[in-house]
């Protein structure tokens, strides 16, 4: 991929720079910008632009809108800087950009520049849906752009779209899209319905934004279980829980049929032991109380990596209370399968062990106890019931290590971040080294 190369459709990086300082999917210190292959639809007085450029060795998606400049630009969300006899707008924060956005996700329109873009219509187009009533852009997120598109009222399919701009890309498929598309292939209900996605030919194939299905009215598992356990230090509705597990079950049965498996090898087994040991001695340094554990620490990873491991498939890769959504109609449904997005996208790509995901909800469990304080008993039993939901675990003894691994990562985590949430993975490790 070429970098600074040929002309700009913007050419003021200082602008973008400045813009990016501020913006939550930066992820550098002090962006210095190279522009690369762009992307433009429209025409001389309104017009979309699709840029990829490189900053601090990340390669990061900007959408920007050009609209006619007015005077008052300077003080709307999103603005960037004037060029010629237009404004540029950071597109998802400008109604115009927004609307431009869903007009090129699901219509397909006629680009021009050195980046070729095409559109995948999975389900559907923008002129077989309701109409659009209006758009916001999501405020929560970190590491993408989420904007939601609400329909009008009768007849809908849902109750809108959301469309996610993913703000870092890399060469390759994004689990998100291709995940979610074989999913739906392979008729899971437990996800959001996939309407489309957009992609260009960069490097071979980059994906750019996915279009899926908006449940209105759904509330995340996480506000859903802190809301039961605060209100009863016992779990009230153990049944919620194992329909969870029965969820995580299903996903994980669909993914190994809808994608190739890999037997792991044991080379694989140590290198994975390797990465664990050393999660391990960082959170020594981050909690030095944890240094006379490692003894027990090394006895559980061995203990895993001396046991038969199963197939490695494709996963969610970053499943937690968060990532799934309670629905009125549908129950429980499963987001975001992008995977960790701090991890390299050659990573997140290759199977893992399925029973990562496990770990990441049984922590998610404890998490929803710390943070209420209902302690290990309702953590407890909100374990034995996702678990329970689940089915037979092929092999305790991995999934003892792997949900050690991540209580060790959270405390590496809050000791950097929350310090005052330490206690919640420490008081993790403790119990997973004392179980029976």
């Amino acid at each position: 991929m070429e970098f600074n190369a040929g002309s700009q459709p913007w050419q003021d990086a200082t602008a973008l720079e400045e813009m990016m300082r501020t913006a939550r999917w930066y992820r550098g210190h002090e962006p210095k910008i190279e522009f690369g292959p762009w992307a433009r639809t429209g025409n001389s007085s309104s017009a979309m632009v699709l840029q990829l450029i490189r900053s601090e060795g990340r390669i990061y998606q900007v959408p920007i809108y050009l609209g006619p400049a007015m005077p008052s630009d300077h003080e709307l969300p999103g603005y960037i800087g004037p060029t010629g006899n237009l404004s540029a707008f950071d597109a998802t924060e400008h109604p115009a950009g927004t609307a431009a956005i869903y007009e090129a996700l699901l219509d397909g329109l006629e680009w021009e520049g050195p980046l070729t873009v095409s559109a995948t219509a999975l389900r559907g187009s923008a002129n077989e849906l309701p109409r659009v009533v209006s758009s916001h852009k999501l405020s929560s997120e970190q590491s993408n752009t989420s904007v939601i598109y609400n329909f009008g009222a009768g007849g809908a399919e849902g109750a809108g779209i959301i469309i996610k701009i993913f703000r870092v890309v890399s060469a390759g498929r994004n689990p998100d899209v291709e995940l979610m598309e074989g999913l739906e292939k392979c008729g899971t209900t437990a996800i959001p319905r996939q309407y489309g996605s957009l992609s260009s030919d960069a490097d071979g194939h980059i994906d750019l934004a996915v279009a899926v299905e908006f449940l209105a009215g759904s509330v995340d598992a996480w506000q859903v279980l802190t809301a039961q356990a605060a209100a009863s230090p016992t779990l009230a509705d153990p049944q919620q829980i194992v329909e969870l597990g029965a969820m995580t079950r299903e996903i994980h049965r669909d993914l190994a049929g809808a994608f190739p498996t890999i037997t792991p090898t044991e080379e694989l087994k140590r290198r994975m032991r390797t990465i664990w040991q050393e999660r391990a001695q960082q959170a020594i340094l981050d909690a030095p109380e944890l240094a006379e554990k490692l003894p027990a620490i090394s006895t559980v990873f061995d203990a895993a990596v001396d046991s038969p491991w199963p197939e490695l498939t494709r996963i969610h890769g970053d499943l937690h209370l968060g990532q799934v959504l309670r629905s009125p109609e549908r129950g429980w449904v499963a987001l975001d399968f992008e995977g960790e997005p701090l991890r390299p996208l050659e990573l997140r790509q290759q199977p893992d062990v399925p029973l990562r995901d496990v770990a990441g909800m049984l922590r998610s469990f404890d998490y929803a106890a710390g943070a209420t304080g209902v302690g290990r008993k309702w953590a407890t039993q909100a374990r034995a019931a996702f678990l329970e939901g689940y089915g037979p675990i092929e092999n305790q003894a991995l999934l003892d290590a792997l949900e050690l691994d991540k209580a060790l990562y959270e405390v590496s985590y809050e000791a950097a971040s929350r310090p005052d949430w330490i206690h919640i993975p420490l008081a993790g490790v403790d119990a997973l080294l004392t179980k029976p």
